[in-house]
């Protein structure tokens, strides 16, 4: 939106005698139209159509919300704009819409098509995806139906009801010389989570007033998806290290560690090195997180020992599968290859490289593996 638009419609809204006016005209401006204005464009907007005050804004802000032009600019505006805990009431009211309009899609999704909300949400990701079409390595929809693919046409032709059920990973990664959190930063957030420690979670409840108050293991997992969800994590996270000390903070109950591992892995630098992370997992954890951020998104072919089990009739397990297979035919062991993965049953398998073994790695062929994960196809932007 140019100035000079912003001006025309600004003096459009202003000309509205009537408050329900100005709402129509606010509505009809940015209600499934073309028109893509800046932060600053829509405080200018809401304010000419009096959406400032505290009991109209979170309403004015879901409105404008999906008409700026960048999620930074997103971004913009509700910190600008909005209270914390009115950033709350903004996700309640816009659900999934609110994760990828904030620039924070990696997430589950079960979606209601009967629901508009929904459908704007649906749409959105597919944007996101188109965006990062050239790296996604991942889409892991899987439900009690045959699995379908979600082409150009089934937006165009989207059903009015349903239900879609997803775990979408962004393979979004920052710009070269990107800042990661300060030290600082990540060890005031880690003295926070760790406030929880097993012996206050063992004090019995109290009823007096300004008295600490037990927290349960969900309160501790809210803590950590708040801190990452509300901007806590304005930085990316240095290393790995530092995420599987957040990691090893959580509770295995409630999916806690695997939640922590889905909502800390978009903001990680060195995403080269998640198998540390995963490694310290027990085995249905392992196998939940490979499940939620998908194994071409977390493998590095430099670093494959250890034990795997893949679904065939999954096809990016099969793919991930195609590289140890690869691997097992140019790197020197006892095994017998055969001609390749099946379409479908379970392939389970350990690999190592212990010479001891009989086993050597071929660095160059590692190498070339790469290219099939997303470590090493996009590390920067």
């Amino acid at each position: 939106l140019t100035e000079h638009g912003l001006k025309k419609l600004v003096q459009s809204v202003e000309r509205g005698k009537e408050t329900m006016q100005q709402a129509e005209l606010l509505n009809a401006a940015v209600h499934e139209t073309e028109i893509r204005m800046t932060a600053a464009q829509a405080i200018v907007l809401m304010e000419s159509c009096g959406d400032m005050h505290e009991t109209k804004r979170v309403g004015a802000v879901a409105k404008v919300l999906p008409q700026l032009t960048s999620v930074k600019e997103a971004q913009n505006l509700v910190k600008r704009v909005l209270s914390m805990s009115e950033r709350f009431s903004l996700r309640i009211r816009l659900g999934a819409l609110y994760f990828p309009l904030l620039g924070l899609p990696t997430n589950h999704y079960a979606l209601d098509l009967s629901k508009q909300i929904d459908r704007q949400a649906l749409i959105k990701l597919a944007e996101v995806a188109q965006a990062e079409k050239q790296f996604s390595k991942s889409r892991s929809g899987r439900g009690g139906k045959p699995a379908t693919i979600l082409t150009s046409h089934f937006f165009q032709t989207m059903p009015q009801k349903g239900k879609l059920e997803f775990d979408y990973v962004s393979t979004s990664r920052p710009t070269r010389g990107t800042k990661p959190m300060s030290d600082r930063r990540y060890q005031q957030l880690v003295a926070q989570i760790a406030r929880d420690s097993r012996t206050e979670l063992r004090l019995p409840d109290k009823s007096t007033a300004g008295s600490r108050r037990r927290r349960s293991v969900s309160d501790r997992w809210e803590l950590v998806r708040n801190a990452v969800r509300f901007r806590k994590f304005k930085k990316w996270i240095r290393d790995v290290k530092m995420a599987a000390e957040i990691v090893r903070c959580m509770p295995s109950v409630h999916n806690g560690k695997t939640e922590t591992c889905r909502l800390l892995f978009p903001r990680l630098i060195d995403i080269e090195h998640f198998m540390e992370i995963f490694d310290a997992l027990s085995f249905a954890e392992k196998q939940e997180c490979a499940r939620l951020l998908g194994w071409l998104n977390i493998l590095n072919p430099q670093q494959p020992d250890r034990y795997y089990e893949f679904d065939l009739s999954v096809r990016e397990e099969r793919e991930a599968a195609k590289i140890f297979v690869k691997l097992a035919v140019t790197e020197p062991d006892d095994v017998t290859a055969e001609d390749g993965p099946r379409r479908t049953g379970w392939l389970t398998f350990e690999y190592t490289s212990d010479p001891s073994r009989g086993c050597a790695a071929v660095p160059a062929v590692r190498q070339e593996l790469l290219q099939r994960v997303l470590c090493g196809t996009r590390l920067y932007l």
